[in-house]
């Protein structure tokens, strides 16, 4: 927050959250699987939802490499080899959407 007579988020803070809110709903679906498969009968859902979980795991982790190559600290500014696009949160979108359509299949 910035200092003022009102809250003003920042964009770093809303990055945070949306970080937090993707955990949680990747580990209700973690639990769902868990839960759906003590139960048992639901082999396709929970296929399905591993899918879901391996996909995001990778597209999440090689976006997170690259903004950790762009940051380092010794690299100038010209070196810098990645730029941020409109797809990154697309993907992320995308990933939010179908963690929660595999959650609510389970």
């Amino acid at each position: 927050m910035y200092p003022g007579e009102t809250p003003v988020p920042s964009v770093r803070w809303e990055a945070v959250r949306d970080g937090l809110e993707d955990v949680a709903a990747i580990r209700l679906l973690e639990e769902a699987i868990e839960r759906a498969m003590q139960r048992g009968g639901a082999e396709a859902a929970v296929t399905e939802a591993e899918a879901v979980l391996q996909a995001a795991r990778i597209d999440i982790l090689e976006i997170i490499d690259d903004a950790f190559i762009e940051s380092r600290d010794y690299l100038k500014a010209g070196d810098r080899r990645v730029e941020h696009t409109w797809w990154d949160a697309q993907v992320f979108e995308e990933h939010r959407a179908r963690i929660a359509r595999a959650t609510l299949a389970l």
